[in-house]
């Protein structure tokens, strides 16, 4: 069903991946042929997420008669993630500059999901708007429950380069100015800190630089910098310089390094891609072959002139 959403404006791939996007929608029709079919709630949570909070908090937090509960995620508003060209079923008052839910956290009110018809209206609007968030606020009104601030995920542990608003979140925060520029000039050429990651329930490791991936050339794309969460204080750490938020100093890691001191080193060796590792050699060698031979033909010409 996921699979047969329209989306002719995507490769197969990434249609794919577009439409798994909406895989949590449904999860209570997998759930109702299973054993476990008296649940009251389902919790979500993405593949790429760490949780340092409590999840019974999840199954407790007061959804105020909505079928869906999300955290809230500042780096994008609600304007940058739903579609209001058809207004359709949304409220008149929807604050478009409102912090926007994030699918890395879900709380599903298994009742009021099911007399709500939830996961039929999600289907039929995926059909329209093509994105998960612009189809479930439309099929609930807009009414998605904000599981508190301290459930708010923090964002982009896999992205190199900050937008404009997680930028302004860390000056919020107290990030010093100067001590971003002496990462950019000493390591690596970091340019990002984040620094939510020291108070957050939940880190979500979006981007390009998944933990579990082939290594990168960071002289290309930089890893992020992440302040080490309060509850991780202790351990030791590869590699680690010491930030100020608002004058007090804080360790600053790899983000990776976060991920993998949740992971035994076994555990991460099995889940490695070894063959995806030796293609990723074997596009660099091929890309300076072909410019080696760019340069010998250049030569050349030169030469016989």
């Amino acid at each position: 069903r996921l699979e047969a959403l329209p989306s002719p404006d995507l490769a197969m791939a990434a249609h794919r991946a577009a439409a798994f996007d909406l895989a949590p929608y449904f999860a209570h029709e997998l759930l109702a042929k299973s054993a476990s079919s008296g649940i009251r709630r389902l919790i979500y949570l993405r593949t790429d997420t760490v949780v340092l909070g409590d999840l019974a908090e999840l199954e407790q937090v007061d959804l105020g008669g909505s079928p869906i509960g999300m955290g809230r995620s500042c780096s994008h508003l609600i304007r940058d993630v739903v579609n209001f060209s058809v207004r359709e079923a949304l409220p008149t008052k929807l604050d478009k500059d409102a912090c926007a839910p994030s699918g890395a956290v879900l709380a599903i009110d298994m009742l009021a999901w099911r007399t709500a018809r939830v996961t039929d209206r999600v289907e039929q609007l995926a059909r329209i708007h093509r994105d998960a968030m612009s189809a479930i606020f439309l099929a609930i009104g807009g009414r998605i429950a904000d599981l508190g601030g301290e459930w708010a995920p923090c964002v982009g542990l896999a992205r190199s380069a900050a937008t404009l608003r997680e930028k302004e979140e860390a000056r919020k925060m107290g990030v010093e100015w100067s001590d971003l520029r002496s990462l950019q000039r000493s390591h690596q050429g970091r340019t990002r800190i984040v620094a939510c990651s020291r108070t957050a329930k939940l880190l979500l490791f979006d981007g390009q630089l998944k933990p579990w991936l082939p290594d990168v050339d960071e002289t290309l794309d930089p890893a992020p910098a992440c302040s080490v969460p309060k509850s991780l204080s202790l351990l030791a750490w590869g590699w680690s310089v010491v930030v100020h938020f608002l004058c007090e100093g804080v360790p600053v890691v790899n983000c990776a390094d976060l991920w993998f001191s949740f992971i035994s080193p076994e555990a991460a060796c099995a889940l490695k891609d070894f063959d995806a590792e030796w293609q990723s050699d074997e596009v660099a060698w091929r890309r300076r072959r072909s410019e080696l031979e760019r340069e010998f033909r250049v030569d050349g010409d030169v030469a016989v002139d």
